[in-house]
């Protein structure tokens, strides 16, 4: 598998960006730690990740469970 490049062709791919790459590619581990890296910088992107099916293969996880708590949703 190639390396997931640092830009996007429309600009840089944000940690957001890149939770969601590998959330589709099955990388829970991955998109865990892209998901902490956006958690750390603020990102209101994360207001919809209690209701947003894209997240819905990590709801069983207790690491998505303290995300959502974390940002009291």
């Amino acid at each position: 598998m190639k390396r997931l490049n640092a830009t996007s062709t429309r600009g840089p791919l944000t940690a957001f960006g890149r939770a969601i790459v590998y959330i589709g590619i099955g990388n829970r581990q991955k998109a865990f730690a892209w998901l902490e890296k956006t958690s750390e910088q603020h990102e209101w992107i994360l207001i919809g990740l209690a209701v947003d099916t894209v997240f819905d293969s990590l709801r069983s996880d207790p690491r998505f469970q303290n995300l959502v708590h974390r940002f009291g949703l």
